[in-house]
């Protein structure tokens, strides 16, 4: 009983499109993935930091191309997305409103709260869009989740770091 009024509590999800996201008033801390809206929570400092010093580390792999650590990007028809940080190829379209995920490079999520969304949804839907790296930071954990070579709408390749060396104040210092 108790089961079947949790059910019926849940929210219902309202499905979209880009434009129709686009075209309504939402806050500024909300996420379109895959037609559903999700609120984004604010950030903590912890996460903060992470996504400045993944901003350093890309900036470092990748000299020469266009490294973001803010802006939305477009995968999709029902999906505008707001990585924590990301390096678009050489080739993108810089004068496009929004990035397509085929213009992506690489991708990363600082995770705090959202691992599960970050590792289920969005990890899919990354290695469908094709895009070669997608990182999944866990500062609180000390984990850097590293995957690469999408195929089939699947990363072959995942790694999972512990550098012992790891702290929220210097999360990429290997690099």
């Amino acid at each position: 009983m108790l089961e079947d009024m949790a059910l019926a509590e849940q929210p219902i999800p309202h499905r979209f499109t880009v434009e129709d996201y686009l075209q309504n008033a939402f806050e500024d801390c909300t996420e379109l993935v895959e037609g559903v809206v999700y609120d984004v929570s604010p950030e903590r400092s912890v996460h903060s930091q992470a996504v400045l010093k993944a901003f350093e580390a890309l900036r470092l792999m990748f000299p020469g191309q266009l490294v973001l650590g803010f802006g939305s990007v477009r995968l999709g028809r029902r999906s505008l997305w707001d990585p924590d940080a990301y390096v678009l190829r050489a080739d993108a379209d810089t004068k496009r409103d929004y990035p397509l995920g085929s213009e992506l490079e690489m991708v990363v999520e600082v995770s705090v709260s959202t691992f599960v969304h970050d590792r289920g949804v969005k990890l899919a839907a990354y290695a469908r869009a094709g895009i070669p790296r997608y990182w999944i930071i866990q500062p609180d954990k000390n984990l850097l989740w590293d995957c690469s070579d999408p195929e089939d709408g699947e990363y072959r390749v995942s790694q999972v770091s512990l550098p012992e060396t790891w702290t929220a104040e210097d999360l990429f210092r290997e690099f």
